[in-house]
This record gives C-alpha cells, sequence and structure tokens, in this order.
C-alpha cells in the first residue's frame, strides 16, 4: 500500500510538472497570456529577440497621415497631381520624342537665358529627349493600357514621318496656373502635329480622357517654375532655328513605354 502511495504521488507529481511546462510553453508562445498589457518573453539564449524591422521597411505600410493626395510638394519639388491618385490607375501620356541635339541645345540656351532674366526660381528639364505632347497626362486602369495600344497602332500605322521646326519661344501656364513653362514653340511642321492631336484625341476620350487643349500651341518646353510667371512679352522669336524629322509617337503608361513607327515618306 506504502508502495502504491508512492507511486501515485509520483505521477500527480510528474503531470503536475507536465502541465506547468506547458503553461509555460503557451506563455511563451502567446504573449500578453496571463497579463493584461502583454507578457515580458524570457531572454532565452536558444530563442533571441528578433531585431527590430528598419524604419524603412515600416514605412512601406504606415498609411500617410493627414496628406493631401493631390500635393506632394516634399516629394515633387512642389509640383501638383493633375488627377487624383487612385490605386490601380497608370498615368498615361502620348507624345513625340525630340532629342537633345547640339542645335536644339543652342536654341534653349536663349530661352534659358530669357527664363532667367524674369527670376531665379526656373527648373532645367532634364534628360537625353524631349517631347511634343499630343495628349494632356491622363488615367487609365491597367486592363485598359493594350485596347488604347491597339487603337493607337491601328490608326498610327498608315501616317507619314514629317519635319518639325521652331524659333519662337514662348511662356504657358498648366490648367490651375500652378506651373509656369518655358518652351519652342512649333512653327513649321504646326498642321501635322494638330492631326495627330487629332487623332489620338479620338481613341483617349474613349477612356474618359479631357481632350488636349482647344488652342492648339505645340511646343517642347525647357524649363519650369512654380506659380504664375507669365512676363510680357510672353512670345517672340530666337536668333537659332531648330528642326527634326518625326519618326515615331511614344504612349508612356506608368513604367511601360510603346513605340509607334511612322511610314517614310515616299520620293
Amino acid at each position: 500500500m506504502e508502495a502504491l502511495r508512492h507511486e501515485y504521488a509520483s505521477s500527480s507529481s510528474d503531470e503536475e510538472k507536465e502541465k506547468e511546462g506547458s503553461q509555460q510553453e503557451r506563455s511563451w508562445d502567446c504573449p500578453g497570456a496571463g497579463d493584461e498589457v502583454g507578457c515580458e518573453q524570457p531572454q532565452d539564449p536558444k530563442r533571441p529577440r528578433p531585431p527590430p524591422l528598419p524604419d524603412d521597411f515600416l514605412a512601406l505600410y504606415r498609411p500617410p497621415v493627414g496628406e493631401d493626395d493631390r500635393v506632394v510638394r516634399g516629394r515633387h519639388q512642389g509640383r501638383t497631381r493633375q488627377f487624383p491618385h487612385e490605386e490601380g490607375n497608370w498615368a498615361t501620356h502620348i507624345f513625340i520624342p525630340v532629342p537633345l541635339t547640339e542645335q536644339l541645345e543652342t536654341h534653349f540656351t536663349e530661352l534659358w537665358e530669357r527664363a532667367l532674366s524674369t527670376h531665379g526660381g526656373w527648373v532645367r528639364i532634364e534628360g537625353p529627349e524631349l517631347h511634343l505632347s499630343l495628349s494632356r497626362t491622363f488615367p487609365l486602369r491597367e486592363h485598359e493600357i493594350k485596347p488604347v495600344e491597339r487603337l493607337l497602332r491601328n490608326r498610327l500605322h498608315a501616317e507619314h514621318r514629317f519635319v518639325v521646326s521652331s524659333s519662337q519661344w514662348e511662356f504657358y501656364t498648366n490648367d490651375d496656373r500652378s506651373r509656369t513653362f518655358v518652351g519652342s514653340r512649333v512653327c513649321g511642321g504646326h498642321a501635322e502635329v494638330c492631326h495627330l492631336v487629332d487623332l489620338v484625341d479620338d481613341i483617349v476620350i474613349k477612356f474618359r480622357a479631357t481632350p488636349f487643349y482647344a488652342d492648339r500651341r505645340p511646343h517642347t518646353s525647357l524649363a519650369w517654375c512654380l506659380g504664375d510667371w507669365i512676363p510680357e512679352p510672353s512670345t517672340g522669336s530666337t536668333q537659332s532655328m531648330w528642326s527634326m524629322t518625326v519618326h515615331q509617337v511614344v504612349m508612356k503608361a506608368g513604367n511601360r513605354s510603346y513605340t509607334f513607327p511612322l511610314q517614310q515618306t515616299s520620293s
């Protein structure tokens, strides 16, 4: 009987130890168990605390607080969005690429000096090429990009190359007059550029895009500044002239780019 009592006591003690160990394991697996504000995990050398996540990573998942989505001045030099950001929208722009040749650089040097004569807040538009806009910037959903690309390709494949030229400068403002631009206004090839604008308009308005400006003044911008800084006079002629052959049209949708070659003019 004494042996039985001893065996029973030993078994009961073992069960209590197992139960106690199980509770400790649950407390380790479930922080906060048995403590209203969360338990302190033991500094077990076999299970060290993980290092804290870097701030750059946490910032990816931190919701913006009090940020106006239309105004991103800190990240974009004070520029404002032309339409509100919406998840799934792709900012899209259709244009003629303009390579920054030595001839164009000489022409733009005159424009740059004229811009700086108004005030010192101008920002030069950098890059290996500039552009002649054929559309405003407009949003597309991802599933709409391919249909627009197909329509443009079908309409542009029959268009021929042509020459544009300019010896004129002009100041412009954007729609909300939050920025001013100085650019080279197209003289030669004006009708051909406007024809392409009409062609593009016919396509993009089917996807809720705003048509291009009714007052067609195709130009290549050199620089911009914040605010409405249209001087008097706002247009004039330069000593130099530039020209180029338009070989293609480009559509950029987000980080995707689509090129539409124009046909060579038959001699």
